[in-house]
């Protein structure tokens, strides 16, 4: 049975954050750069990377959550997990030791995949010792298709689902569209009303909403970006390099314009 969407959701772990940033599946990363980048959460794609870098990955994210204290002004870290990856237990054997704040589940077509993937972590977290439900799951409902046409219902989907994201890339190679920040932010075709469709499922059932990554070099033009998605109800963003967040987290520290 799904859980209460009221009971224990554990939206207080992203209350205050503005960006999640995307860590390179496969190159190598500076730990102590990634701790001091000013982002509110780091999120390590597991299932990203190719089969040769694998292994290493994982073990820089083994390290990565072990490698500080989570004390107040410390990144959230969460692993980057996709369900239809056969090495998804394998890794959550792994990495569960390190206590996650969370997963982020991309792709997620529909909110049974949340209770799936809810349905493991139980099982982890036992196994593991860890407090039943202290692993959050951020969803990626709004990076395909059939996930847009399947967002009725993660209300109640399950308590520790925290926030829907969409992924404007991942949505256009859906479709065989472009994904330039022209693309997202003129808020029409598909992209525009993907947007907006993640961000009302997120506001109905009581989750956080938040935009997806750009590949955007002009700083400037990110901050548009950032200004309009926070105008429209977005509360934080994904940022595809450190180089972003502090772009992302001055937009996201003020009220609505």
């Amino acid at each position: 049975m799904p859980d209460h969407p009221r009971v224990g959701r554990r939206t207080g772990i992203l209350a205050r954050t503005r960006s999640l940033l995307r860590l390179p599946p496969n190159t190598a990363w500076d730990v102590d750069a990634l701790l001091r980048c000013g982002a509110d959460a780091l999120v390590m794609g597991c299932s990203e990377a190719s089969s040769e870098n694998r292994p290493a990955l994982l073990e820089r994210a083994r390290i990565l959550l072990g490698s500080a204290t989570r004390t107040p002004g410390t990144p959230a870290r969460f692993l980057g997990l996709d369900l239809a990856s056969t090495a998804i237990d394998a890794d959550l054997d792994m990495l569960m030791p390190g206590r996650p704040d969370g997963v982020v589940l991309s792709p997620c077509r529909s909110p049974a995949a949340v209770q799936r993937l809810g349905a493991k972590l139980a099982v982890m977290e036992a196994e593991h010792g860890l407090l039943y439900g202290s692993t959050a799951i951020l969803a990626v409902a709004g990076g395909t298709a059939s996930g847009l046409m399947n967002l009725a219902g993660y209300g109640t989907a399950s308590r520790r689902l925290t926030a829907l994201l969409w992924d404007a890339a991942s949505l256009a190679a859906d479709l065989g569209a472009d994904a330039s920040l022209a693309d997202i932010d003129d808020g029409r075709g598909a992209l525009g009303s993907g947007r907006a469709m993640t961000l009302l499922a997120a506001r109905a059932a009581g989750l956080v909403p938040i935009d997806t990554a750009v590949d955007e070099e002009d700083l400037d033009r990110l901050a548009a970006s950032c200004r309009q998605a926070r105008r429209m109800g977005f509360t934080g963003k994904v940022a595809a390099s450190a180089r972003q967040v502090a772009t992302i987290n001055a937009c996201f520290s003020h009220a609505p314009e």
